[in-house]
């Protein structure tokens, strides 16, 4: 059997399902949606940070974002694309609310507050990257001790995460600070990690940090991660 559309759009998740929603209330024509599986296996349903942008430009400008997000794309990202993704994302968002996407609201009712932006890191496989952008390291400049401590809930696999400034990559600048262990013997509640990271406190200003997973078992998650913390103690 022979289908004909006008439009073909391969991924369901909300950049298809947008896409396709304009496209059909434009009456531009016919419109065929392909997904790898169900819908919900599209990598929005997984997305773990929630959407970043700016929401207030009282206490937020479109430039920390485009910068933030070309540090995060190691600088090779097309920077006319990121600053039209940027300053174009606030509509965009306002857009998803009023079609009833259920993102997490504050106590007042108004969606996307970074406030109540607690969900865990989750799908954390092997070679998995997780990334943070600019943290000011001027606070841990020349403190002995350093450690970085981590909550995580264990998935039952012996794994390492390793820990990198400016880069998840050595060949591309990064620079590994630490490592972290887990072991499957862990119990399966939220527990704390810890690896020395003294390394870090001949670094100041500003710097990018990433987490890069390791697993002994492919395909399997290692943990989900929490929250982190630096300290000296």
């Amino acid at each position: 059997m022979v289908y004909k559309y006008d439009f073909l759009i391969i991924g369901a998740g909300v950049a298809g399902m947008s896409y396709a929603l304009k496209v059909a209330r434009a009456h531009k024509g016919k419109v065929c949606i392909i997904c790898k599986t169900s819908l919900d296996e599209a990598n929005t349903a997984f997305a773990q940070g929630g959407v970043a942008s700016v929401t207030n430009l009282l206490k937020d400008d479109f430039g920390k974002h485009i910068e933030d997000t070309m540090v995060a794309g190691d600088m090779i990202s097309d920077r006319k694309a990121v600053e039209q993704v940027v300053t174009m994302a606030p509509d965009q968002i306002k857009e998803l609310v009023s079609w009833g996407v259920n993102f997490d609201k504050d106590s007042e009712g108004n969606p996307y507050d970074l406030s109540v932006n607690h969900n865990p890191v989750v799908n954390n496989t092997d070679s998995s990257i997780v990334g943070y952008k600019y943290f000011n390291f001027d606070q841990t400049y020349d403190v002995q001790n350093l450690h970085l401590n981590m909550t995580v809930l264990p998935e039952g696999q012996d794994a390492t995460i390793d820990i990198y400034i400016d880069s998840p990559y050595t060949e591309r600048g990064g620079i590994k600070i630490g490592t972290l262990a887990l072991k499957a013997s862990m119990p399966k509640t939220k527990t704390s990690i810890t690896a020395d990271v003294s390394s870090l406190s001949s670094y100041r200003g500003k710097h990018a940090l990433f987490f890069v997973i390791h697993t002994a078992k492919k395909g399997r998650s290692a943990c989900e991660i929490h929250d982190f913390a630096f300290s000296n103690k």
